[in-house]
């Protein structure tokens, strides 16, 4: 992954969710118990990344956490 979402070139990785779906062969829980679950949540996804601070030379590679993430 680079870039963000403002970039002129940025990569992402996407995932999808679905509810499981008895038709299928799965073994689910009844759906209101399943929305009751994930109803009012959020997925966060946190991962750090880095940056070259020449100002500094002896600690020039500084690591941050980016939250920037858009759901």
């Amino acid at each position: 992954m680079r870039g963000d979402y403002f970039s002129d070139k940025f990569e992402y990785v996407q995932a999808r969710f679905r509810l499981c779906d008895p038709s299928r062969g799965e073994e689910c829980a009844p759906r209101d118990e399943i929305l009751d679950i994930v109803k009012n949540r959020s997925l966060q996804i946190v991962y750090t990344d880095t940056f070259i601070d020449l100002n500094d030379p002896h600690d020039t590679v500084k690591v941050f956490v980016d939250d920037k993430t858009y759901l």
